[in-house]
């Protein structure tokens, strides 16, 4: 049925972001994502929740607007490569996937419809990601 979690990537995972935010480059990305979206492991629910709590996302969002972007857009990554292939393997990171959006939407999306970060993400052709810190798009 998959891997036992053994939680300490999650928890490292999400200290990096909140400590140093995410790296600019993917693959580093890609590392950090796999900690905290493990391929072959679901992570508990109560487990995520109470280490990923709503009050970091929210500071993610106002400190780290790009990293929160970067990562909603991985985990819908995930899901969209699931759906175009669905193969057992893949369903736990799909649930993890699924667990972070679970986590991580209703806090950004707690502003209502005024948020410009939710409306440019979500709506934008293309969607939107915030360029890195000191560049302009």
């Amino acid at each position: 049925m998959g891997a036992s979690y053994s939680g300490g990537g999650l928890t490292t995972g999400i200290s990096t972001i909140l400590t140093r935010g995410a790296p600019e480059d993917t693959g580093e990305f890609q590392e950090l994502c796999d900690k905290i979206c493990p391929p072959s492991a679901h992570i508990p629910v109560m487990e995520l929740f109470s280490t990923l709590q709503l009050d970091h996302v929210r500071d993610i969002l106002s400190n780290q607007p790009r990293t929160l972007a970067r990562l909603i857009v991985y985990c819908i990554d995930v899901l969209e490569s699931t759906v175009k292939c669905p193969v057992e393997s893949s369903y736990p990171r799909a649930m993890n996937a699924v667990r972070l959006l679970t986590r991580i939407l209703p806090a950004i999306l707690e502003s209502g419809e005024s948020c410009e970060f939710t409306k440019r993400l979500f709506w934008d052709e293309g969607g939107f990601i915030p360029p890195p810190v000191g560049e302009t798009k």
